[in-house]
Protein backbone atom coordinates (compact mmCIF):
# COMPACT_ATOMS: atom_id res chain seq x y z
CA UNK A 1 0.00 0.00 0.00
CA UNK A 2 2.64 2.50 1.07
CA UNK A 3 4.77 2.01 -2.04
CA UNK A 4 1.91 1.66 -4.51
CA UNK A 5 0.73 5.25 -4.00
CA UNK A 6 4.22 6.68 -4.38
CA UNK A 7 3.27 9.65 -2.23
CA UNK A 8 4.95 11.54 0.57
CA UNK A 9 1.56 12.57 2.02
CA UNK A 10 -1.19 10.01 2.59
CA UNK A 11 -4.90 10.68 3.06
CA UNK A 12 -6.78 9.18 5.99
CA UNK A 13 -9.62 7.93 3.79
CA UNK A 14 -7.12 5.98 1.64
CA UNK A 15 -5.65 4.29 4.70
CA UNK A 16 -9.10 3.44 6.11
CA UNK A 17 -10.14 1.80 2.84
CA UNK A 18 -6.91 -0.20 2.83
CA UNK A 19 -7.43 -1.27 6.45
CA UNK A 20 -10.99 -2.43 5.85
CA UNK A 21 -9.80 -4.40 2.83
CA UNK A 22 -7.02 -6.29 4.58
CA UNK A 23 -9.29 -7.10 7.53
CA UNK A 24 -11.85 -8.51 5.13
CA UNK A 25 -9.20 -10.66 3.45
CA UNK A 26 -8.08 -11.89 6.88
CA UNK A 27 -11.74 -12.79 7.67
CA UNK A 28 -11.84 -10.59 10.74
CA UNK A 29 -15.21 -10.33 12.52
CA UNK A 30 -16.54 -6.80 13.04
CA UNK A 31 -17.03 -7.64 16.75
CA UNK A 32 -20.21 -5.53 16.94
CA UNK A 33 -18.19 -2.35 16.70
CA UNK A 34 -20.01 0.88 15.86
CA UNK A 35 -22.13 0.11 12.76
CA UNK A 36 -21.01 -3.54 12.73
CA UNK A 37 -18.64 -3.14 9.77
CA UNK A 38 -14.93 -3.60 9.14
CA UNK A 39 -14.97 -0.09 7.68
CA UNK A 40 -15.91 1.16 11.15
CA UNK A 41 -13.12 -0.95 12.67
CA UNK A 42 -10.55 0.63 10.39
CA UNK A 43 -12.00 4.12 10.82
CA UNK A 44 -11.87 3.97 14.63
CA UNK A 45 -8.29 2.73 14.67
CA UNK A 46 -7.17 5.36 12.17
CA UNK A 47 -8.98 8.25 13.87
CA UNK A 48 -7.58 7.21 17.24
CA UNK A 49 -4.07 7.47 15.78
CA UNK A 50 -4.77 10.84 14.16
CA UNK A 51 -6.02 12.27 17.47
CA UNK A 52 -2.60 11.45 18.87
CA UNK A 53 -0.81 12.95 15.87
CA UNK A 54 -2.80 16.20 15.99
CA UNK A 55 -2.24 16.69 12.30
CA UNK A 56 -4.02 17.30 9.00
CA UNK A 57 -5.69 13.94 8.09
CA UNK A 58 -5.27 14.70 4.38
CA UNK A 59 -1.49 15.01 4.70
CA UNK A 60 -0.24 12.11 6.79
CA UNK A 61 3.47 11.34 6.71
CA UNK A 62 4.89 7.94 5.85
CA UNK A 63 5.70 7.33 9.51
CA UNK A 64 2.15 8.21 10.56
CA UNK A 65 0.66 5.97 7.88
CA UNK A 66 2.91 3.12 8.99
CA UNK A 67 1.71 3.51 12.60
CA UNK A 68 -1.96 3.36 11.58
CA UNK A 69 -1.30 0.25 9.50
CA UNK A 70 0.45 -1.32 12.49
CA UNK A 71 -2.85 -0.97 14.39
CA UNK A 72 -4.65 -2.77 11.56
CA UNK A 73 -2.03 -5.52 11.70
CA UNK A 74 -2.51 -5.89 15.44
CA UNK A 75 -6.27 -6.16 14.98
CA UNK A 76 -5.66 -8.98 12.49
CA UNK A 77 -2.86 -10.86 14.26
CA UNK A 78 -4.18 -10.68 17.83
CA UNK A 79 -7.89 -11.01 17.00
CA UNK A 80 -8.89 -8.61 19.77
CA UNK A 81 -11.60 -5.92 19.59
CA UNK A 82 -10.76 -2.40 18.46
CA UNK A 83 -11.70 -1.12 21.93
CA UNK A 84 -8.90 -3.10 23.57
CA UNK A 85 -6.34 -1.77 21.10
CA UNK A 86 -7.24 1.89 21.62
CA UNK A 87 -8.30 1.42 25.28
CA UNK A 88 -11.52 3.27 24.61
CA UNK A 89 -15.18 2.48 24.05
CA UNK A 90 -18.14 4.70 23.30
CA UNK A 91 -21.28 4.27 25.37
CA UNK A 92 -24.25 6.60 24.93
CA UNK A 93 -21.94 8.99 23.02
CA UNK A 94 -19.50 9.17 25.95
CA UNK A 95 -15.96 7.81 25.89
CA UNK A 96 -14.88 5.25 28.51
CA UNK A 97 -11.50 3.73 29.23
CA UNK A 98 -11.50 -0.07 28.81
CA UNK A 99 -8.97 -2.87 28.83
CA UNK A 100 -9.14 -6.66 28.79
CA UNK A 101 -10.17 -6.75 32.46
CA UNK A 102 -13.69 -5.58 31.56
CA UNK A 103 -16.18 -6.38 28.84
CA UNK A 104 -16.66 -3.86 26.04
CA UNK A 105 -19.74 -1.73 26.94
CA UNK A 106 -22.68 -2.33 24.64
CA UNK A 107 -25.73 -2.86 26.86
CA UNK A 108 -28.91 -1.95 24.98
CA UNK A 109 -30.66 -0.93 28.18
CA UNK A 110 -28.75 2.33 28.03
CA UNK A 111 -31.49 3.60 25.73
CA UNK A 112 -33.92 3.28 28.66
CA UNK A 113 -31.84 4.99 31.34
CA UNK A 114 -33.98 8.13 31.32
CA UNK A 115 -37.09 5.97 31.70
CA UNK A 116 -35.54 4.18 34.68
CA UNK A 117 -34.58 7.44 36.34
CA UNK A 118 -37.98 9.04 35.75
CA UNK A 119 -39.84 6.02 37.18
CA UNK A 120 -37.94 5.96 40.49
CA UNK A 121 -39.61 7.33 43.62
CA UNK A 122 -36.51 9.03 45.00
CA UNK A 123 -35.92 9.12 48.75
CA UNK A 124 -32.15 8.99 49.32
CA UNK A 125 -30.96 9.50 45.71
CA UNK A 126 -28.61 6.52 45.91
CA UNK A 127 -27.99 4.13 43.01
CA UNK A 128 -26.12 0.82 42.97
CA UNK A 129 -24.51 -0.47 39.78
CA UNK A 130 -23.89 -4.15 40.56
CA UNK A 131 -21.24 -6.08 38.59
CA UNK A 132 -20.15 -2.73 37.22
CA UNK A 133 -17.15 -3.69 35.06
CA UNK A 134 -15.97 -0.47 33.40
CA UNK A 135 -18.52 1.55 35.39
CA UNK A 136 -20.19 2.80 32.21
CA UNK A 137 -23.74 2.15 33.43
CA UNK A 138 -23.48 3.79 36.84
CA UNK A 139 -21.41 6.68 35.49
CA UNK A 140 -23.88 7.26 32.64
CA UNK A 141 -26.72 7.43 35.17
CA UNK A 142 -24.77 9.95 37.25
CA UNK A 143 -24.20 12.08 34.15
CA UNK A 144 -27.93 12.01 33.38
CA UNK A 145 -29.08 12.85 36.92
CA UNK A 146 -26.99 15.48 38.75
CA UNK A 147 -28.54 14.73 42.16
CA UNK A 148 -27.82 11.03 42.51
CA UNK A 149 -24.89 9.34 44.23
CA UNK A 150 -23.77 6.07 42.66
CA UNK A 151 -21.90 3.08 44.06
CA UNK A 152 -20.07 0.89 41.53
CA UNK A 153 -19.67 -2.66 42.86
CA UNK A 154 -17.68 -5.57 41.43
CA UNK A 155 -15.87 -8.66 42.71
CA UNK A 156 -12.90 -7.93 40.43
CA UNK A 157 -10.27 -5.52 41.72
CA UNK A 158 -8.93 -5.07 38.19
CA UNK A 159 -12.39 -4.12 36.94
CA UNK A 160 -12.72 -1.60 39.75
CA UNK A 161 -9.38 -0.08 38.72
CA UNK A 162 -10.89 0.54 35.29
CA UNK A 163 -14.06 1.97 36.86
CA UNK A 164 -11.95 4.32 38.99
CA UNK A 165 -10.23 5.65 35.87
CA UNK A 166 -13.63 6.37 34.33
CA UNK A 167 -14.90 8.12 37.45
CA UNK A 168 -11.96 10.51 37.20
CA UNK A 169 -12.30 10.78 33.43
CA UNK A 170 -15.83 12.12 33.85
CA UNK A 171 -15.01 14.22 36.95
CA UNK A 172 -17.50 12.41 39.19
CA UNK A 173 -15.34 11.74 42.26
CA UNK A 174 -17.82 13.65 44.46
CA UNK A 175 -20.84 11.52 43.48
CA UNK A 176 -19.55 8.11 42.34
CA UNK A 177 -17.63 5.63 44.51
CA UNK A 178 -16.51 2.00 44.21
CA UNK A 179 -16.72 -1.04 46.47
CA UNK A 180 -15.35 -4.55 46.09
CA UNK A 181 -18.18 -6.98 46.73
CA UNK A 182 -19.35 -10.43 45.64
CA UNK A 183 -22.84 -9.32 44.67
CA UNK A 184 -24.39 -7.92 47.89
CA UNK A 185 -21.94 -9.52 50.35
CA UNK A 186 -20.20 -6.25 51.30
CA UNK A 187 -23.13 -3.93 50.67
CA UNK A 188 -25.31 -2.84 53.59
CA UNK A 189 -26.65 0.48 52.32
CA UNK A 190 -30.12 1.13 50.93
CA UNK A 191 -30.67 2.32 47.37
CA UNK A 192 -33.52 3.86 45.43
CA UNK A 193 -32.33 2.13 42.27
CA UNK A 194 -30.27 -1.03 41.71
CA UNK A 195 -29.18 -1.74 38.15
CA UNK A 196 -27.00 -4.52 36.76
CA UNK A 197 -25.74 -5.91 33.48
CA UNK A 198 -23.56 -8.80 34.66
CA UNK A 199 -21.44 -10.98 32.36
CA UNK A 200 -23.61 -13.64 30.77
CA UNK A 201 -21.31 -15.32 28.26
CA UNK A 202 -21.60 -19.13 28.54
CA UNK A 203 -18.41 -20.83 29.72
CA UNK A 204 -18.23 -22.95 26.56
CA UNK A 205 -18.39 -19.88 24.34
CA UNK A 206 -15.81 -18.02 26.43
CA UNK A 207 -13.36 -20.92 26.10
CA UNK A 208 -13.69 -20.83 22.29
Amino acid sequence: FLTSYGETAFRLDQIIEFGAGIMKKARIHHHFHDDFSLQANAKSLAEFAVRGFQCNPSKLTLKQAEFIISLFERRISERIPVEYIINEAKYLDKRFYVNENVLVPRSLMGHRFNDFLNEVHWSNFKVLDLCTGSGCIGISLALLHPQIHVVLADISEKALEVASINIKKHHLEARVSIIKSDLFSEIDDKFDLIISNPPYVPTSEYKR
